[in-house]
């Protein structure tokens, strides 16, 4: 008995019980991941210039001043809402849609509602997943909280950087434009994109031994669904739809058909290594059922 419950994962990356918990754990882990690289964007950019940041207020129109103020306010009330999901607290689902729906309602009342129309059906399907019968009582607050190790914090820690690099090295892949360049200025995205992969690696090793391909493809999941939200985001500034937004529009250009092929090869991959923990979880379940 004590080593079976010495190998059990301890935390939530990795103590995935079913499948309904897998995709809370997704959904908590990639809003988590995109509200912090997008609050380390605005963060740059004020730093950046500092300077010239009086003539840049004056010149930006209200409108525009309103969305920047009101923006990371949001990704700060989705920030504290992901590690609500991540840890089973009861008000992790509620502050979650609340700031969904105020965040939306506030960014269409300034006249931006392309915004809201082009991310409201990713909020829809989340909300959707979140509160859906089967998912109800992994929110219980009262279940214990589950115990962690060193062993198993240097795991996260290792998928957690292994994402952020993830998604860094596709943002700057993304636009020549991207606020990673002022990390790698004269470097290329492979610079993030290798101690990604070593570190996706590393935390696959640091994983109990029944849960590192779940793991690594939970953690490629998580990338996968963070880099698809900024890219539909994205769509507002790049194709046909900056004609919608206010002025000034802004455009930029975004290589669509590279991301997706890429989209669509991790997503592969991670499925690929999900699946059969799902298969075997399911079968497992049956033949208990059976003998009970």
């Amino acid at each position: 008995m004590n080593d079976i419950r010495q190998d059990t994962p301890a935390a939530p990356i990795s103590n995935l019980t079913s499948r309904n918990r897998s995709t809370i754990v997704v959904i908590a882990f990639s809003t988590m991941l995109i509200a912090a690289t997008q609050l380390i964007q605005t963060f740059v950019f004020w730093i950046v210039n500092r300077s010239d940041a009086a003539v840049i207020i004056h010149l930006t129109p209200w409108r525009a001043l309103w969305l920047q103020t009101v923006t990371p306010i949001a990704l700060l009330g989705l920030l504290v809402a992901s590690f609500g999901l991540a840890w089973r607290k009861q008000w992790g689902r509620p502050l979650f849609v609340w700031t969904a729906v105020v965040w939306m309602l506030m960014v269409t009342l300034l006249s931006y509602w392309i915004m809201a129309v082009v991310n409201l059906p990713v909020y829809l399907l989340a909300i959707w997943l979140l509160y859906r019968k089967s998912s109800a009582g992994l929110h219980d607050g009262s279940r214990p909280t589950p115990r962690l190790n060193v062993r198993h914090i240097a795991s996260v820690t290792c998928m957690a950087l292994a994402c952020t690099l993830h998604l860094w090295a596709w943002l700057a892949a993304m636009s020549s434009t991207s606020w990673v360049w002022r990390l790698i200025p004269h470097g290329h995205p492979w610079h993030l994109l290798v101690p990604s992969a070593m570190l996706l690696i590393a935390g696959t090793v640091l994983a109990f031994r029944s849960n590192r391909r779940q793991s690594a493809g939970i953690a490629l999941i998580v990338s996968c669904v963070a880099m698809g939200s900024v890219l539909l985001a994205s769509s507002v500034t790049s194709t046909f739809l900056s004609r919608y937004m206010p002025a000034p529009r802004p455009h930029g250009f975004i290589p669509y058909g590279f991301m997706a092929k890429y989209l669509t090869l991790l997503g592969g991959v991670a499925f690929w290594l999900l699946c059969p923990s799902f298969r075997t979880r399911l079968n497992g379940s049956k033949k208990f059922a059976l003998t009970e």
